[in-house]
C-alpha cells in the first residue's frame, strides 16, 4: 500500500512538472518573427514559492518520501504560476474554436479546419524564414499588407544597425486556434492562434560578429497570431504577446 501511494504521488509529480515545462517557463526570443516586443516571448518564470518551501529536519527524524514528493508537487505548482490553468484554458478555447469552425464551414468555404491548420503551421515557418532574411516579399500571401509595412520599417532599423538575424533550429511546437469571429463577407473573418514555438535566436553585428541581442541558446515562447482574410487568404495581421492577453478573453 505504501509504495503504491509512493509511485502515485511520483507520476503526478512529473505529470504536473511535464505541465509545466510545456506551457510555463517561457522566455524571448528576440530573433523570431516581429521582434517579440517589449514584452517578452509570454508569462515568462516565475518565481513563486522561494524560501516559503524550505523544510528543516532535525536530527534522529527519519525523512518521509511521500511527504518529500507531497511538498515538490506543491512547489512547482506554486512556482508554475497558472500554468496548469493556462493549459486547461487554452485546450478548452482550442475545442470550442475547432467547434464553430465547423459550424462557420457550413456558410463559407474559408473555415475548414485542417486546410486552415495546414496553412498556418507551413506559413508559421515561411514567416520566421522572411523575418531573418530581412525580406517580407519571402512572405507573400502569409502577411497583411498593413503587417507588411510596419515589419519592413523594423526591419530597415535592422540593417541600419549593421545588424543581421540569426534562426537556428526553428520549431513550431504547437498551434491552435483559440477565438474565432465569422461576419457576412470574408473581409471581417477572424482568427486567433495561440503559437507555442522554440528556436536559437539572437541578433548579430555583422562586422565583429558578436551577438547584440538575444542568446544562443534555444528557448521557448507563446504568442498569439491574429489571422484575417485578405485577397481570399488567411494572412497574419498581428501578433501579440502571451502577456499581452488573457486566454480568457476567448472564453468569455
Amino acid at each position: 500500500m505504501y509504495l503504491k501511494k509512493f509511485k502515485r504521488l511520483k507520476i503526478l509529480f512529473c505529470l504536473i512538472l511535464i505541465c509545466v515545462l510545456c506551457f510555463g517557463f517561457s522566455v524571448s526570443v528576440f530573433a523570431r518573427a516581429g521582434g517579440g516586443g517589449s514584452s517578452g516571448g509570454g508569462g515568462g518564470s516565475s518565481s513563486g514559492g522561494g524560501s516559503s518551501s524550505h523544510h528543516t529536519r532535525y536530527p534522529g527524524q527519519k525523512s518521509n518520501p511521500i511527504a518529500g514528493i507531497f511538498h515538490g508537487i506543491v512547489f512547482v505548482i506554486v512556482g508554475s504560476g497558472g500554468v496548469i490553468v493556462f493549459a486547461y484554458r487554452a485546450r478548452k478555447a482550442r475545442s470550442v474554436s475547432i467547434r464553430l469552425m465547423k459550424q462557420y464551414e457550413e456558410l463559407g468555404v474559408n473555415w475548414d479546419y485542417e486546410e486552415v491548420q495546414a496553412h498556418i503551421e507551413k506559413g508559421y515557418f515561411i514567416i520566421q524564414e522572411a523575418w531573418r532574411r530581412c525580406d517580407t516579399s519571402y512572405a507573400d500571401g502569409y502577411l497583411s499588407q498593413e503587417l507588411a509595412q510596419k515589419w519592413n520599417t523594423k526591419l530597415q532599423w535592422t540593417k541600419l544597425r549593421n545588424e543581421e538575424i540569426v534562426q537556428k533550429n526553428v520549431k513550431l511546437l504547437s498551434a491552435m486556434p483559440v477565438g474565432v469571429h465569422d461576419e457576412a463577407g470574408e473581409d471581417k473573418d477572424r482568427i486567433w492562434y495561440l503559437i507555442h514555438g522554440k528556436m536559437i535566436g539572437y541578433y548579430r553585428d555583422k562586422t565583429s560578429g558578436r551577438i547584440v541581442k538575444g542568446t544562443p541558446k534555444p528557448e521557448e515562447f507563446y504568442e498569439y497570431w491574429l489571422w484575417i482574410r485578405e485577397n481570399n487568404r488567411w494572412v497574419l495581421h498581428e501578433i501579440k504577446q502571451k502577456d499581452e492577453m488573457d486566454i480568457m478573453e476567448f472564453l468569455a
